[in-house]
């Protein structure tokens, strides 16, 4: 399953290349547009992130709640989203409208609330030169390795920090840790064409540019 990527910064629909902040490739100012037109595809999921509230402030958090209102008329596609929701009040609100919640940097602080939301979660654990990032991918936390000591979630999505954005094809071998782990897995990260994965354990792949650009078709994503 193809699962497309909304990626808001500071109220447009972007992607970053490698997760470089500094030069978003903007594809449109109205991501409410893009939204609709996800929506209105009946794709299965999308993954809708607000860049700004990873790594400061959610400066985009009006056009999310009016995403979540609208969302809550249609209940078509599931929607898993991320970026900034660090509070018990961010939590319930989102927990209610939205399929599932994606945290990164929560995962290696000790937060009480979180056992209430657990099965809501969807830990993203984003990787570069084989050890794990949080904050916006900017703060280094530790070896990928480690990640086996942590009780994780169902569902994880790992991306490839230094692949993201490039369109290059995705480097499997960067998952192969999580072959033995029973989670099921979401892969992100120069993802270009859909093809059967080697990690038995993969449910779906996250495309943004590739989608963008019309260089994969959405029939994957339905």
């Amino acid at each position: 399953m193809i699962i497309p990527a909304l990626d808001i910064y500071n109220n447009n629909c972007v992607r970053l290349f490698k997760g470089k902040y500094s030069k978003p490739k903007i594809f449109c100012n109205n991501p409410m547009k893009v939204f609709l037109f996800f929506l209105n595809k009946k794709v299965k999921r999308l993954h809708l992130i607000d860049l700004n509230g990873a790594i400061k402030k959610n400066c985009n958090l009006l056009i999310i709640c009016n995403f979540s209102k609208i969302y809550n008329y249609y209940k078509i596609s599931k929607i898993q989203i991320g970026g900034g929701i660090r509070t018990y009040k961010k939590f319930k609100y989102f927990s209610y409208f939205f399929y599932k919640l994606i945290i990164s940097t929560l995962i290696f602080k000790k937060v009480f609330f979180l056992h209430y939301f657990f099965r809501k979660i969807i830990y993203s654990i984003d990787i570069k030169n084989n050890f794990i990032y949080s904050k916006g991918w900017k703060k280094k936390e530790c070896k990928l390795k480690e990640i086996k000591k942590k009780r994780l979630t169902k569902e994880i999505i790992c991306t490839d920090i230094n692949n993201d954005g490039t369109m290059k094809g995705l480097n499997i071998n960067r998952f192969f840790i999580f072959r033995k782990i029973k989670v099921k897995l979401i892969i992100s990260g120069g993802f270009k064409k859909y093809k059967k994965c080697k990690i038995n354990n993969v449910i779906g792949f996250i495309s943004g540019i590739s989608i963008y650009k019309k260089k994969v078709s959405l029939k994957h994503a339905l």
